[in-house]
Formats: C-alpha cells, sequence, structure tokens
C-alpha cells in the first residue's frame, strides 16, 4: 500500500471512528510525521472537502433548531401575552356620539369589533339578533370595526355606516342590518350595493357619499381596530361582554356564559 493510501487510510480512521484508543495512536502517528497531513490533502482535497461539508451541514442544522426553538419560545410567550390580556376584564371606549344599539345604560353590554364583509361576522350578527331578541331592553350593542385587509369592500362599508351614524343612529342600524343580510350582494356589487341601500334606507346618499371622503371615519376605524389588538383580538368577529372577550362567531351559549359572569 503507497503511503497516500496508508494516509488516506489513517485519516479516514481518525475522522470517522468512535474508539478512543485508535484515535489516540493514530494522533500521536500524524503528530511524528506531519508531512503526511499535507501530502493527503494535497493529493486528496476531496478528504477535507468532504469534512468542511459535513461541518457546515451540521452548524446548519444546529442553527435551524436554535432558530426554531427561538421561534416556537417566541410564539409561546406571545400567545400567554394575548391570553393575559383577554383574561383581564376590559372597558372599551364608547364615546357620546357612538352609535349604540339599545339603551346605552342597560346592564348587559355587548362591544362587536366586526368587518361588514367577513362570513363568521354574518353568522355572529345572527347570533347578536338572537340575544337581543331574548334579552331586550336589557341588552345594548356598540358595532366597531376591525375590516380584514383582505376583504375588499370592508372598510368602505365602515366607512359608509359611519356616514350615516354621523346623521342618524337608526338608520345606522337598518343600514347595519341590511348590509349583513344581503352579504353575497356587498361582494358581487361593491359600492354600487351600498349606495343602494343607503338610498333605501332613507339617507341623504350625496351627504354619506361626502362624509364618506372625510378623514374622521378613516381616525374612527383605526381607532377601533386599535382597540381590539389591545384587548388581544387579532381577527373577526371579537365580542367584549360586560368587560369579557369572545373571540369567533361562536354557539349563543357561550354568549350568554359571559352574560352571566360576574
Amino acid at each position: 500500500m503507497s503511503l497516500s493510501n496508508v494516509s488516506v487510510f489513517l485519516l479516514s480512521l481518525l475522522f470517522l471512528t468512535a474508539c478512543d484508543f485508535v484515535q489516540d495512536a493514530i494522533q500521536r502517528t500524524l503528530n511524528e510525521h506531519p508531512d503526511i497531513i499535507a501530502k493527503v490533502l494535497n493529493d486528496h482535497p476531496e478528504i477535507l472537502e468532504k469534512q468542511m461539508a459535513q461541518i457546515r451541514e451540521t452548524e446548519s442544522k444546529s442553527d435551524a433548531l436554535e432558530s426554531e426553538k427561538k421561534l416556537e419560545e417566541q410564539a409561546a410567550q406571545e400567545e400567554m401575552e394575548t391570553t393575559k390580556q383577554r383574561s383581564e376584564k376590559k372597558n372599551p371606549l364608547i364615546s357620546a356620539d357612538r352609535v349604540v344599539f339599545g339603551d346605552r345604560n342597560s346592564k348587559i353590554e355587548i362591544v362587536i369589533y366586526s368587518d361588514f364583509q367577513c362570513p363568521y361576522c354574518a353568522r355572529g350578527y345572527k347570533t347578536i339578533k338572537e340575544l337581543q331578541k331574548k334579552y331586550g331592553r336589557d341588552l345594548h350593542v356598540v358595532f366597531k370595526h376591525f375590516p380584514i385587509r383582505g376583504h375588499k369592500y370592508a372598510q368602505i362599508s365602515a366607512l359608509y355606516f359611519e356616514a350615516i351614524a354621523a346623521s342618524d343612529s337608526k338608520l345606522a342600524e337598518e343600514f347595519h342590518d341590511m348590509v349583513f343580510e344581503n352579504q353575497s350582494e356587498l361582494v358581487k356589487r361593491g359600492e354600487d350595493f351600498l349606495t343602494e341601500v343607503t338610498r333605501k334606507i332613507g339617507a341623504n346618499v350625496g351627504a354619506v357619499k361626502k362624509m364618506v371622503k372625510s378623514e374622521k371615519g378613516i381616525g374612527q376605524i383605526m381607532n377601533d381596530e386599535s382597540e381590539a389588538r389591545s384587548f388581544g383580538i387579532r381577527g373577526t368577529p371579537g365580542f367584549v361582554i360586560n368587560g369579557h372577550v369572545l373571540l369567533g362567531a361562536l354557539p349563543i351559549e357561550e354568549f350568554e356564559a359571559l352574560i352571566h359572569k360576574n
């Protein structure tokens, strides 16, 4: 066997064996004859390349695992913080000029963070209607906005609602109901449908369209969305029922459990 082949054999054993005794013996031989290493690496650069590739692969896997671990820890921390946010009793801001469906002094308060184009919000709308029917004057509803970016007509619908609400709260409630009850028309026809609804409820279309372009409505929507996020609400629909957060279009029993919660 040539010196080169012997050297390759020795280096291979050094890299691959798990036996400390064999490794020590080989290491002593290489220490005594360092020229062996130089010759082997010169004649067989693929050995070093292979080992470096393995080292890089190991480091890459280690970095990936470390990164994944950090992401998992971050996600867990964020979930804990969000859960804590939701568990604490909330106090949504309800200004004197905010539209309220029902008697604002009634003992049951439901604040909704919703999106006119969201199908789950339409389902939540039906649940709220059932609750209004059941609890009557003991319940009031505050409709706030959380338009999802992927919903093309969500924000413009919210702007129409606020424009109508600025002059007539009853008409705003009629608009709200009609849009949710005909949500498929909103998706198909967009602002043309909103204009038609505005006309049908008897609101001044010209005045509403002018108001839609003002900054007041945009500011209101942004404030609503910011408040929702501060409560741990990340999607729609979200509800605050007598200060308690509820997420999603859940069964009516879930709403009633919070209504009766102290």
